[in-house]
């Protein structure tokens, strides 16, 4: 019951595997929402520094359906301080393993040059933030290509523009 090429090279109603590589945007627009990446008291004044995302990322069409799948690792640096000129601290976080499968559970190697209540929090509730950060950028990105596909122009569009890129 499947749908042959036509003699023209056509993918008759996507119906055949294709895939367009997005890994570059979906690392920039990651990166851009982890460094934008709000933190609640008692570290609110914690930032992520740099961060660095490795891996892959495709837009995927099989059977008429549009999917985003991507393996990345994402390594960012923070720093945070308790706001009144006394406690911070830095360190790193290491992600190694962001997929779709995953993204619910995503594990986290964290590392903080100090100790204290500070280092705690952001142990705690800094790394629940920086997972947060990821999964609704994911999900956003996954959503985005989804909304392609309702669009009449959907198979030009996913071939052409990879998830948050900015249309011509």
């Amino acid at each position: 019951t499947g749908a042959s090429p036509l003699q023209d090279g056509r993918n008759c109603n996507n119906w055949h595997w294709t895939s367009k590589d997005v890994s570059k945007n979906t690392k920039e627009e990651l990166i851009r929402c982890l460094e934008a990446c709000t933190f609640e008291p008692p570290i609110a004044l914690a930032r992520v520094k740099s961060a660095e995302v490795t891996g892959e990322a495709s837009i995927n069409n099989r059977k008429g359906k549009i999917f985003l799948i991507y393996d990345l690792e994402v390594k960012l640096k923070w720093e945070a301080s308790d706001g009144e000129g006394g406690e911070a601290c830095k360190g790193s976080m290491k992600l190694p393993d962001v997929s779709a499968t995953m993204l619910d559970d995503l594990d986290c190697e964290f590392t903080c040059k100090s100790s204290g209540g500070v280092a705690t929090a952001m142990r705690k509730q800094g790394v629940a933030a920086v997972r947060r950060c990821i999964e609704e950028a994911m999900l956003r990105m996954q959503e985005e290509v989804r909304a392609e596909k309702a669009r009449p122009e959907a198979e030009a569009v996913a071939e052409t523009r990879p998830p948050n890129a900015t249309p011509a």
